[in-house]
């Protein structure tokens, strides 16, 4: 399992109540050598945030199906939008075959627009609710106060702006996953998406440069893989009043660090709303592209001159125009997309898997072959004996992507720091139970 961003957010209340209320033992381990894991602890069940979106994830839950291990798996991303249904419900599983026993949406209405579509998935998917969108009513975040002294900076007023995955429509990465990209959106509004980037950067370039007095925290999508010229942010790094985050905080820490949050599209803006925080999008050309209902909750500016009024607006009087008015709009779509904003999903989701386990108990593992158990292995000592590399920066510019590759799940599979995170999130975990009386 990756060891941030919204996997570790979905999966860490989770292990919290297996442990605590069920009394249940539990083991993490990276994606990467996910095999090696089965086959070392041949467990009574496999676990993962989502069994669509990363290829090592595919590939355990894939093996665990074929011998035998009950699997079920979480959603990372649940925001489901019909026009995309086939994608958000195969993601890169190029088989579509729901390999594991059980999925869990976020929604009814995600689940009910699956069913339209793939009525023979009927008993493989429920709903738990979004369970990464507890730790707003569980976790305590960190203040603008420490956010600014722990990056060294000396401001009163600061602004978050979340990326998009702009860096997906070129090179390499739009190559991967070329079919599906074109399939959503076509190759005319890749270029319309290609011509906002440059229109974005320039808006976000002067709003920098005219607010010397505002801290702007430039939070890249969790997906970009370090191209950054392809972003929205290419070349902001260079003024003093901006902060570049990728993966060395989590969004929520820099919406709690920041009074609002600006981005041209994010599912980061109800996010921002949960922790009382006000949004707006920049969107320069069009409006209308295949989008999450999210955008609806946030006022659209399309130039500099309105972007600029609406942050004076707010510093002068406290609210960014016409946010007030879609107030009972984002009622809805928080409805609508995560079912439950009581922290409590995660409760739901160690329901499923105490009446999950019960009922597959009897089940009989099969045994790996010698062959199998060996390739798995020198794929996880390979794994173990590379971490060096993480520490020499200028392999990510080496032109060999298969090294590339590794340094970067390296980085993302960093098993000491989900530790470090588990630890830090339970002691929030144990005052939210022993407030609610959860046993």
């Amino acid at each position: 399992m990756m060891s941030t961003g919204r996997d570790v957010e979905i999966v860490i209340p989770i292990l919290y109540y297996c442990e605590k209320v069920l009394g249940l033992s539990t083991f993490s381990g990276s994606g990467v050598d996910g095999r090696y894991w089965l086959n070392k602890i041949n467990p009574k069940l496999l676990l993962v945030p989502n069994s669509v979106g990363d290829n090592n994830y595919i590939k355990a839950v894939k093996y665990a199906a074929k011998r035998n291990i009950p699997v079920l798996s979480l959603t990372s991303e649940g925001d489901f939008d019909e026009k995309k249904i086939h994608e958000m419900v195969w993601g890169i599983n190029k088989d579509k075959i729901m390999y594991e026993d059980l999925t869990l949406q976020w929604s009814e209405r995600s689940r009910k627009l699956t069913f339209k579509y793939y009525p023979e998935l009927t008993d493989k998917i429920g709903v738990s609710g979004g369970v990464g969108f507890d730790r707003y009513k569980i976790y305590k975040f960190m203040s603008r106060d420490k956010f600014i002294k722990k990056y060294k900076k000396d401001y009163k007023k600061i602004i978050c702006i979340a990326g998009w995955g702009f860096d997906q429509l070129f090179g390499d990465l739009f190559e991967m996953d070329k079919e599906s990209i074109l399939k959503i959106y076509g190759e005319e509004q890749i270029k319309n998406f290609k011509e906002d980037r440059l229109l974005v950067n320039k808006i976000l370039k002067k709003l920098i440069q005219n607010n010397k007095d505002i801290l702007f925290i430039l939070k890249y999508h969790p997906g970009m893989y370090k191209i950054k010229k392809n972003t929205e942010f290419v070349d902001l790094y260079k003024y003093n009043n901006i902060i570049e985050i990728q993966h060395e905080e989590n969004i929520a820490d820099c919406i709690c660090g920041s009074d609002f949050l600006i981005a041209y599209e994010s599912t980061s803006a109800m996010e921002a709303w949960l922790l009382d925080k006000q949004t707006f999008l920049i969107n320069p050309t069009i409006t209308n592209f295949p989008r999450s209902d999210i955008s609806k909750g946030s006022p659209i500016f399309k130039k500099y001159e309105e972007c600029q009024k609406a942050i004076d607006n707010f510093y002068t009087v406290g609210k960014i125009p016409w946010f007030e008015e879609k107030d009972e709009i984002r009622k809805e779509i928080i409805k609508n997309i995560i079912e439950w904003d009581d922290g409590k999903n995660h409760i739901r989701v160690g329901k499923i898997i105490k009446e999950f386990l019960e009922k597959t108990r009897n089940r009989k593992i099969k045994k790996t072959n010698l062959i199998n158990y060996l390739k798995h292995y020198i794929i996880h000592i390979i794994f173990e004996k590379t971490r060096f590399i993480t520490k020499y920066s200028f392999i990510s510019k080496i032109p060999i992507k298969k090294l590339r590759v590794l340094k970067y799940c390296h980085e993302i599979y960093y098993h000491n720091r989900f530790e470090a995170l588990k630890i830090k999130y339970y002691l929030y975990l144990d005052i939210f139970y022993d407030k609610r009386h959860i046993n």
